[in-house]
């Protein structure tokens, strides 16, 4: 969902990275992200590692999460500016890679099926009634 959502909203979240915002208002952002996490934590509870802990777990997760969500936003920056139809295809793959083997299933020399997930997350949602 997280590949999804920068791909949509691109153009906005751009613009973002320029914003001058307080630290406390990035700590919000990466709580609200957490919680996310936190939730698909606490459904793998026999997977996790014996420590730092879930909420532990879940902030780093984030951190990478966002870190190469940033990278993408930057690296498209030229290929936005030109027009062309972005892809984040590839900013998945490098998030699956780079997550912990035990949160999402995959091995280090696994191939990574990031366009299938990809695919359905960007019509999430598309099919519900409209909530006008």
């Amino acid at each position: 969902m997280m590949a999804a959502y920068i791909e949509r909203h691109h153009a906005f979240l751009r613009g973002a990275l320029d914003w001058k915002s307080s630290h406390r208002t990035y700590m919000i952002l990466t709580g609200t992200m957490a919680r996310a996490h936190v939730e698909a934590l606490k459904r793998m509870p026999d997977r996790l590692p014996p420590r730092p802990g879930i909420e532990a777990l879940a902030r780093g997760l984030t951190g990478g999460e966002l870190v190469h969500a940033d990278h993408w936003l930057v690296a498209t920056e030229e290929a936005a500016r030109a027009g062309e139809e972005l892809d984040a295809t590839e900013s998945l793959e490098v998030m699956l890679a780079t997550a912990p083997s035990w949160y999402v299933g995959l091995g280090p020399d696994e191939p990574i099926p990031a366009a299938e997930p990809l695919a359905s997350a960007r019509t999430y949602g598309e099919d519900a009634p409209d909530q006008h």
